[in-house]
C-alpha cells in the first residue's frame, strides 16, 4: 500500500507519481548549480540559495514539475537545476537543496525539530567552510514545514550559549533573506493534522518507527494545551524585529482548496470514515501562512503547488525570483557598506611604519638561526601552541634577527593546524607609535583585519573611526584597544590559532629614558591574563617576545626562555666566517682573526659585525691588524665610545648636528633630507629661502652622501631601504648617544636634561625657519593655488600604495588635470576605486563647497579625479622639490620639538623661536601657515595653551587666522580644540577679541554642533552665552533643535529653547523640529508646539 499524502506532499493530478521511500537517499546539502567540481564557477557566484522541502518530503521530487501541468507524460522540469529557469533568473547564485528526515511514520527519525535545527546550522557551517564561502550571502527559499525547522535553527543561532555558537552566529549574520512557501506558523488545517495523528497512531499500533514530535508543531493549541509551534514562532518574531537581524522576508501562501478524497484513500479503511470524501480546504490559509508585518505574496495554486514551477513564465516563478533578486541586491549593498567600513577601519589603524621590520647586517641563512626552531624549550613551546615565550638577549646579540626567522619559519608551518601569524617590531628610532603601545595593538589589529576579515565585522562596528587624530597621529587610548584586541582574539580563536610575535619590548616607552617602561609592563601582564583567559577557546594563542635582560619584564620562575648569547656562538662564527673571505692571501691571518673575533664576541652579533669590519678596513689599510682587534674593548658600549672620540675635530660640530637629528626627528627622514637639514645653520644664518644659501649637498648623489655620513658618523649610522631612510645601526647607538656620547661631542651637553633641550632645541628652530622659507612657501602658494586647500590636506593624511596606479611622468608644466584625464578608462576607473574612500569623505561637505572644487573643465569629471589629480602634484612636489618633505615634517612636528624642549628646560628657548617664526611670517603665504600648514590647528589640539598663546601675541599685521579653516573637514581653531578636549585653548580662544564663535566648517556646522556630538550641556551653555547662534543650519538645512528633538535629548533641546531656538525653520527636505515633535508627542516642545 502506498503512503497517504501529507499536507506539504498531497497528490495532484498535474504532479510527478508518488515514489516509494528512498531510506537510502542523501541527507544534508547537495549542489545543484554550478557543478560542485566546477571550483572556477563556484567562485564566481555571489549568493548561496538553499531550498528546503517540507515534512514527509524529500528532494528533488519537491522542486520536479510536469512540463505540462495536466500532462504526466509531457516530462519533468526540475526548475531548480534547468538552465532555463533558476539558474538563468539567477546566475549569480549556487543553487542547493537541504534533504532532511522529515518522515514521521515508517522510516521516521526519532530526532526532535531541535536536533535538526541544529543538524542543519553544523552542515551549513561546514559547506561553507569546505568552499570558504563564510561571508557569503545565504537566503533560503523553505516549502511548507521547513519554514519551521528553518525558523528554529536560526532561533538556536542566537543562543550564546551552545558550543558552536560563533559558526551559528556567523550564518545568522549571513542571512540575506527568505522566501516561505506555505509555512504553518499558525498550524495547519484540521484535516492535515488528523490524518498526520491517524499515521502516527498507525505506526504506534503496529510498533514501527514514528516521531510524535514533529507534528506537534502542526496544532496551533489553546490556552488550556499550548503548542511548542507558539513557542517558536514568539521567539522567531522577536528575532527578526530586532535590529540586529535586517534581512529580507517574504511569505507565499494559497488561494485554491485541496480536496480530502486522496486522504480518505490512503488510510486504511477502518479510518476511512474520518474524513469526508467530498471536502475540500485551503490547506494554510492566510492567517496562518504570513507573519505580521512581513511582505506577503498570494499565488492562484493550491499548497501541493506553490513549490512547483515549469515555466520562467509561471507567475509564482517570477514572484519568487523577483524577491530573490531583491534580497541580493539589499545583501550586496550591505556587503559593500561593510567593505566600505573594513577598508575605513585599515586606513584609520595605519600609521607611518606600521609594517617597519629592522635591517640586518645580511639576511639569515636557513642554517644561522636554525638553532632556534631545533631548540627543546622552543619546540615545545611552539607545539603546545599556548603560553608567553621569551627571547632574552643583551643589545646587538642578534635578538631581531631570530625574531624575524621565527616569523618567517611560522607562516610555513601551518600545514596541520591553521594558524594566523601576527608581528610587531618595536623602533624607538621611528615615529612615537612605533614604540608605544598604541603602535603596538594598532599593528596587531590591523594584521588581524587584513588576513580574517569574516571574523573581524564586530571589530569594525566598533572601532570609532571618528575619533580625532592626537599629537603624533595617536587617535586611541591604549586601553580601549587592549579591550577591543582582546575581544578580535576571542572571535578569532573559534577558528584558527594565533601566534604573536613582538621585537624589541625594551624600546616600548614614550620618551628617551631607558626606564620609562611602567605602560610595556602593564601590556605585558595584560597579554599574559588575555592568554590565559584564552585556553578555554577551541583554537590556541602564543605570545613570543624578544627583550633585552634590563628592564625585567618576563617572568623567568614562570614562562619559558633562551638567551641569545647562549644559542648564538654558531651564527656569528658563520658570519664571521664569510665575512673575511674579503681577505684574500693570507689563509693563516683569516684563521687567526677567526678565533679571536668568534671567541671573544661574547655571543654579540653587533659586537662581531663592527670587529670585523674594522679588521677587514685595517687590512686594506696595510696597517697591523691582528694586535688592534686582540686590544679591542670586548663591551660594545666601550667601543662606540672609541668611535666617537675618533672622529675629527674639523667635522665634530657636523657629526654633533647629524646625530642629533638622528636621534630626536619624530620620524625617520632620508639621508638626503638629514644631510640637506645639518648643512643648513639655521642659528646663525640671515637668509631667508635655500637659494640665498651656499649648500654643497643640494645636489649630492647618494653615493656620496653616504660616505660622507660614514665619515660624520664612524659608520653607526647608515641607510637602509628604497628611500634610504638614515637610522643608527642599533639603538644602543642611540642609548649610548644619550647617555655619553652627546657629551663626548659637546662637553656642555653634561646632563640628559640639557642633551634633550639641545637636540630639540635645534630642531624646532630648523623646522620654525623652513615653514618660512620664502621657496617652499611659494611651492605651496602654487600648490594651493591649483587644488583646494580641503582636498590637498586630504591627499597629506592619506595612506595609500601608490603600486595601485599605474606610474605617470608629470612635467612640471603639464596641466595635471589633463594628465589624469588622458588616462584610459580601465585605468580610470582602478583609480576611481581606490580612492572611493576618500571621495565618500567628501560627501560630509556642503554641496556648493563641493561643487565649487570640482573642476567643470573635463567631461564626466568626479571628485576623485580631483584627488588623484592633488595627489600627483603632491608626489611630483615630493620627488623633485629639494626639501619638500623636511617641509611637510616640519609642519607636523615643530609642537613636538617645542613641547620637549620647554619640557626639559628650554621653555625659553622654544617662545624665543616661536617669536622668531611669527616676525617671519608673510601676508602673501597666509593661506599658507592657516589652510595647508594649519599652523594654529596644531596648537590648538595640544594639552597646553601656551605655544598658542605666543602664536597669537597681539600683532596687527599678523597672517594668522584664528578663525581659519584647515583639515578634511575644515575645522577651525577652536573647533580643534573643543573636540580634543583641552580647556586650556577653549578658554583663550572664546577670550580672543577675534574669535568668530559662529565660524563654520566645511558642512556648515559650528563649535555649537561640536559640543552637541560631545553631549557637553555645560559646554554648550558657555558657547552660547559667548555668541553662539542657536539657529545655524547646516549643510542639510538641520538646526540643533532638529538633532535635540531626533536624539531625544531633553535637556539640550530646554537649553536651545530657553535661548530662542525656531522650531519653525525647515531643513532641506522640509523638516522642522515642530514637525518632528508633534510625530513623536515630545513633551518637551509642548510649551510651543500645541
Amino acid at each position: 500500500m502506498s503512503r497517504p499524502p501529507t499536507p506539504d506532499d498531497s497528490p495532484d493530478i498535474s504532479a510527478p507519481p508518488p515514489q516509494k521511500p528512498n531510506d537510502n537517499r542523501h541527507l544534508g546539502l547537495v549542489q545543484v548549480h554550478p557543478k560542485t567540481t566546477d571550483k572556477k564557477e563556484i567562485s564566481k557566484k555571489k549568493v548561496d540559495i538553499v531550498f528546503m522541502h517540507g515534512l514527509d518530503a524529500q528532494s528533488p521530487k519537491t522542486w520536479i514539475a510536469w512540463v505540462r501541468e495536466d500532462d504526466p507524460h509531457s516530462g519533468n522540469v526540475n526548475w531548480l537545476s534547468d538552465e532555463q529557469m533558476l539558474p538563468a533568473a539567477m546566475p549569480d547564485a549556487r543553487i542547493l537543496t537541504y534533504d532532511w528526515n522529515s518522515n514521521y511514520d515508517r522510516t521516521a527519525s526519532r530526532e526532535r525539530l531541535v536536533g535538526h535545527a541544529d543538524a542543519l546550522l553544523e552542515r551549513i557551517s561546514r559547506d561553507r567552510e569546505d568552499f570558504n564561502r563564510h561571508d557569503t550571502p545565504l537566503m533560503f527559499v523553505a516549502s511548507c514545514y521547513s519554514g519551521l525547522l528553518l525558523a528554529q535553527a536560526l532561533v538556536r543561532a542566537t543562543e550564546i550559549y551552545l558550543p558552536r555558537h560563533k559558526n551559528n552566529r556567523r550564518i545568522l549574520d549571513s542571512v540575506a533573506g527568505i522566501a516561505f512557501l506555505g509555512t504553518p506558523f499558525g498550524g495547519s488545517w484540521k484535516t492535515g493534522s488528523l490524518v498526520a495523528n491517524l499515521r502516527v497512531e498507525i505506526a504506534a499500533n503496529a510498533a514501527t518507527e514514528y516521531n510524535r514530535e514533529l507534528i506537534e508543531y502542526l496544532k496551533p493549541g489553546t490556552k488550556d494545551a499550548p503548542s511548542p509551534l507558539q513557542d517558536l514562532i514568539q521567539r522567531f518574531t522577536y528575532m527578526i524585529r530586532h535590529e540586529d537581524f535586517n534581512f529580507g522576508i517574504v511569505c507565499f501562501y494559497e488561494t485554491r482548496d485541496t480536496n480530502f478524497s486522496p486522504y480518505k484513500n490512503k488510510l486504511p479503511s477502518s479510518y476511512g470514515g474520518e474524513l469526508d470524501a467530498d471536502g475540500h480546504g485551503i490547506v494554510v490559509d492566510q492567517s496562518s501562512a504570513c507573519l505580521q508585518g512581513v511582505d506577503k505574496i498570494a499565488l492562484d495554486v493550491r499548497h501541493n503547488m506553490l513549490h512547483k514551477f515549469n515555466s520562467p513564465q509561471n507567475e509564482g516563478f517570477k514572484h519568487l525570483t523577483s524577491r530573490l533578486r531583491e534580497f541580493q541586491g539589499k545583501a550586496e549593498l550591505k556587503l559593500n557598506t561593510r567593505a566600505k567600513l573594513h577598508d575605513k577601519c585599515l586606513e584609520g589603524l595605519y600609521f607611518g611604519g606600521i609594517n617597519y621590520e629592522p635591517g640586518q647586517i645580511r639576511e639569515a641563512t636557513e642554517t644561522t638561526c636554525q638553532w632556534l626552531v631545533e631548540h627543546p624549550i622552543y619546540s615545545n613551546w611552539h607545539e603546545e601552541g599556548h603560553g608567553v615565550f621569551w627571547i632574552l638577549g643583551s643589545p646587538g646579540s642578534g635578538k631581531s634577527t631570530i625574531i624575524k626567522h621565527a616569523v618567517k619559519k611560522d607562516q610555513g608551518l601551518h600545514d596541520q593546524r591553521p594558524t594566523i601569524t601576527l608581528s610587531f617590531f618595536f623602533h624607538n628610532q621611528g615615529k612615537r607609535l612605533q614604540h608605544t603601545v598604541e603602535g603596538l595593538l594598532r599593528g596587531l589589529l590591523r594584521q588581524l583585519l587584513e588576513k580574517v576579515p569574516g571574523q573581524m565585522h564586530f571589530f569594525c562596528n566598533k572601532l570609532d573611526t571618528d575619533a580625532p587624530k592626537g599629537l603624533h597621529d595617536s587617535r586611541w587610548a591604549a586601553p580601549y584597544l587592549v579591550k577591543l584586541f582582546e575581544e578580535a582574539l576571542a572571535a578569532v580563536l573559534d577558528h584558527v590559532n594565533i601566534r604573536v610575535f613582538v621585537d624589541a619590548l625594551d624600546e616600548c616607552r614614550v620618551g628617551e629614558e631607558e626606564n620609562d617602561t611602567q605602560e610595556i609592563e602593564d601590556l605585558v601582564q595584560k597579554l599574559r591574563e588575555i592568554e590565559e583567559l584564552m585556553r578555554g577557546k577551541p583554537q590556541c594563542l602564543s605570545i613570543c617576545f624578544a627583550c633585552r635582560h634590563f628592564p625585567l619584564l618576563a617572568s623567568l620562575n614562570k614562562d619559558p626562555y633562551i638567551k641569545t648569547e647562549w644559542e648564538n656562538g654558531r651564527a656569528i662564527e658563520e658570519y664571521v666566517q664569510q665575512e673575511l673571505l674579503r681577505i684574500t692571501g693570507d689563509d693563516q691571518l683569516r684563521s687567526n682573526l677567526q678565533t679571536e673575533i668568534v671567541g671573544s664576541a661574547n655571543g654579540n652579533f653587533l659586537w662581531a659585525s663592527l670587529v670585523t669590519a674594522e679588521a677587514i678596513r685595517l687590512h686594506r689599510k696595510g696597517l697591523p691588524v691582528e694586535d688592534r682587534i686582540r686590544n679591542t674593548p670586548k663591551q660594545i658600549s666601550k667601543i662606540y665610545e672609541e668611535i666617537v672620540r675618533r672622529l675629527s675635530r674639523e667635522t665634530s660640530e657636523m657629526s654633533l648636528k647629524v646625530f642629533q637629528w638622528i636621534c630626536f626627528v619624530e620620524e625617520t627622514l632620508s639621508l638626503g633630507d638629514i644631510c640637506f637639514a645639518a648643512g643648513i645653520d639655521v642659528q646663525e644664518s640671515r637668509c631667508s629661502s635655500f637659494s640665498e644659501l651656499y649648500h654643497s649637498s643640494a645636489s649630492d648623489t647618494d653615493p656620496r652622501m653616504e660616505r660622507l655620513i660614514g665619515t660624520l658618523s664612524g659608520g653607526l649610522a647608515e641607510a637602509n631601504g628604497d628611500h634610504k631612510d638614515l637610522v643608527l645601526i642599533h639603538q644602543s647607538v642611540k642609548d649610548f648617544l644619550i647617555q655619553d656620547g652627546f657629551r663626548i661631542l659637546d662637553p656642555e651637553q653634561d646632563t640628559h636634561q640639557k642633551v634633550m633641550e639641545n637636540g630639540h632645541s635645534l630642531l624646532l628652530r630648523s623646522c620654525l625657519w623652513w615653514l618660512t622659507e620664502t621657496d617652499l612657501s611659494g611651492v605651496g602658494q602654487h600648490w594651493m593655488n591649483t587644488f583646494d586647500p580641503a582636498i590637498i590636506v586630504m591627499v597629506r593624511y592619506t595612506h595609500l600604495n601608490l603600486n595601485d596606479f599605474q606610474p605617470i611622468e608629470l612635467d612640471p608644466r603639464d596641466d595635471v588635470r589633463a594628465t589624469v584625464d588622458a588616462l584610459s578608462p580601465s585605468d580610470r576607473e582602478v583609480m576611481r576605486g581606490v580612492l572611493s574612500g576618500q571621495a565618500e569623505t567628501c560627501t560630509s561637505w556642503s554641496a556648493h563647497y563641493l561643487e565649487g572644487i570640482v573642476s567643470q573643465e573635463f567631461e564626466n569629471w568626479l571628485i576623485a579625479d580631483e584627488i588623484f589629480a592633488c595627489l600627483l602634484m603632491y608626489m611630483h612636489l615630493a620627488l623633485k622639490q629639494p626639501s619638500f618633505l623636511l617641509y611637510m615634517y616640519a609642519a607636523e612636528s615643530w609642537v613636538h620639538h617645542a613641547l620637549k624642549a620647554a619640557d626639559n628646560g628650554g621653555l625659553l628657548t622654544a617662545k624665543s623661536e616661536i617669536g622668531k617664526f611669527c616676525s617671519r611670517l608673510k601676508l602673501e603665504h597666509a593661506t599658507v601657515y592657516n589652510r595647508l600648514l594649519g599652523v594654529l590647528h596644531v596648537a590648538a589640539g595640544l594639552p597646553k595653551s601656551w605655544i598658542l598663546e605666543e602664536l597669537l601675541v597681539p600683532m596687527s599685521d599678523s597672517p594668522l587666522d584664528v578663525n581659519s579653516m584647515s583639515g578634511w573637514y575644515g575645522l577651525t581653531p577652536l573647533m580643534r580644540a573643543i573636540r580634543h578636549g583641552h580647556d586650556d585653548n577653549i578658554r583663550f580662544l572664546l577670550e580672543h577679541e577675534k574669535t568668530d564663535i559662529n565660524a563654520k566648517n566645511l558642512a556648515h556646522q559650528t563649535v555649537l554642533f561640536d559640543a552637541f556630538n560631545l553631549e557637553n550641556y555645560e559646554l554648550m551653555q558657555r558657547l552660547i552665552k559667548h555668541g553662539a547662534d542657536v539657529d545655524i543650519q547646516d549643510a542639510g538645512g538641520e538646526t540643533l533643535l532638529m538633532w535635540a528633538v531626533d536624539d531625544d535629548q531633553y535637556e539640550i533641546m530646554n537649553l536651545l529653547l530657553d535661548n530662542g531656538a525656531n522650531v519653525h525653520l525647515k531643513s532641506d527636505d522640509g523638516t522642522r523640529a515642530i514637525g518632528v515633535a508633534k510625530g513623536r508627542c515630545l513633551h518637551g516642545l509642548a510649551r510651543v508646539c500645541f
